[in-house]
């Protein structure tokens, strides 16, 4: 893609991100220098990503009024050209047009177009993909949405961990979460490379991509790519340094010729594994609650799994009135297994259905908008990968869904809510406890 064509698509790209990136601003009362920390963060997904907005250190929470911005490497950019041009630099592609308009401003220094003022994030250019923890977490800050009530609104889906080194990560724009939020540090157990969503187009965003933000433990927004300009870092709570143990894959900047952030290997997509343990809505293992709550309809091939599915109508409020249920297959040995569900490609229009995950004895809370994935080319074979949890094969384990969804009241009126199936697929058996010491 031209630099001409990937302008055009970055003005639609960001137009509407900006606001995304704007938490409340903060009051700063003095600039204080980073403390030190070790590299820390690994990639967030699989395959390789464009970036498509920068860091901006020249004020991430203020308001595009300044007209400039400042990225990691010290490459400035700024909507009125500089007049007249340093030598050596490079003119804007339309003499002395240097405002690509939402915040996207030429560089004459990088030889690009930069995106995006007063943005307190990254954003990685992936369509529908897995997301994965940056580094191990023992507590879910937040999974959910910024507003239930409006699903445009912020990051939309989107998830915030807690690390050791009293670092966060957040995650935004997300259409799946597959963490639950909890209450205090060692709550959860994740490791860098887990799967705890999947990125998608929700919250004030105009284009399916990653926001990726970190914050440091005195609650300042870092840039996780750090410093490398050869003056002064404007923005003061910066490390010096990447915080990145491993960078992420990345395109040239803005699908052009500028390569500004290094790039890393590729990290792999999930394991398909094999056919597994699939449990239909027309099978042993599949119950509901109260009985024919859901309407049981055929499909033309590939629609669902099997040739036929179940929907109902979700409610926003109360209680639930209607849910599903898919037991783990009896019998079965304990151990390690991926799940999967099966999103059907009709009568899926929730933005925000709610799946139950029960396991060994624990029970997370899943969010998932079937909108996204109905009939999605993303989805092979329309099974959505939801993670690896352990199953101890005692009884009592199920996925189960229920209609009372976080879909705004406006809109629940006109959305459907799917049932299909659920596949478990063998992972690993359970390794046994260390006995303890003397």
């Amino acid at each position: 893609m031209n630099r001409s064509a990937w302008k055009r698509l970055s003005i639609f790209l960001v137009a509407g991100l900006l606001l995304a990136a704007f938490w409340p601003p903060m009051r700063l009362a003095s600039a204080r220098p980073a403390a030190l920390v070790q590299p820390f963060l690994f990639p967030p997904y699989p395959g390789p990503a464009s970036l498509e907005g920068l860091f901006d250190h020249a004020g991430p929470f203020q308001p595009a009024s300044d007209r400039r911005l400042v990225v990691f490497t010290g490459d400035e950019a700024a909507a009125d050209c500089p007049s007249p041009l340093p030598a050596g630099y490079t003119p804007p592609p339309l003499a002395g047009q240097c405002d690509g308009g939402s915040g996207i401003y030429w560089s004459a220094g990088a030889g690009d177009w930069l995106a995006s003022d007063g943005h307190s994030g990254v954003d990685f250019g992936i369509f529908y993909r897995p997301v994965y923890a940056a580094a191990a977490s023992d507590q879910a800050l937040a999974a959910g949405w910024d507003d239930p009530q409006d699903h445009r609104a912020g990051l939309g889906l989107s998830i915030t961990l807690r690390h050791a080194n009293g670092y966060r990560t957040t995650y935004g724009h997300l259409s799946a979460v597959f963490v639950q939020a909890c209450d205090a540090p060692g709550c959860a157990a994740l490791k860098a490379g887990d799967v705890i969503g999947f990125s998608g187009n929700s919250g004030n965003s105009a284009a399916p991509h990653l926001h990726f933000e970190v914050t440091a433990p005195g609650g300042q927004a870092v840039d996780p790519y750090g410093w490398s300009g050869e003056f002064t870092d404007p923005w003061p709570f910066n490390p010096g340094h990447p915080l990145w143990a491993a960078y992420p894959a990345v395109l040239p900047y803005g699908g052009g010729q500028v390569r500004l952030a290094p790039s890393g290997d590729e990290l792999a997509y999930p394991a398909q594994g094999g056919e597994g343990l699939v449990v239909d809505d027309d099978s042993a293992g599949f119950s509901e609650s109260p009985p024919g709550c859901w309407m049981d309809i055929p499909t033309e091939a590939g629609q669902s799994q099997g040739g036929g599915m179940r929907f109902t109508r979700p409610v926003s409020s109360g209680l639930a009135t209607c849910s599903a249920r898919w037991d783990f297959p009896a019998g079965e040995p304990p151990g390690v297994y991926a799940v999967y569900l099966r999103i059907p490609a009709r009568h899926a229009s929730s933005d925000s259905a709610g799946y139950t995950v029960a396991h060994d004895g624990e029970a997370a809370l899943l969010i998932v908008s079937q909108a996204a994935f109905q009939d999605s080319p993303f989805l092979p074979g329309g099974w959505l990968y939801i993670g690896e949890f352990v199953f101890s094969g005692d009884g009592g384990e199920y996925i189960s869904l229920s209609n009372l969804t976080q879909d705004p009241p406006a809109a629940v009126r006109s959305l459907e809510l799917g049932a299909d199936a659920v596949r478990f697929v063998f992972v690993a058996t359970l390794q046994p406890e260390a006995a303890p010491g003397p």
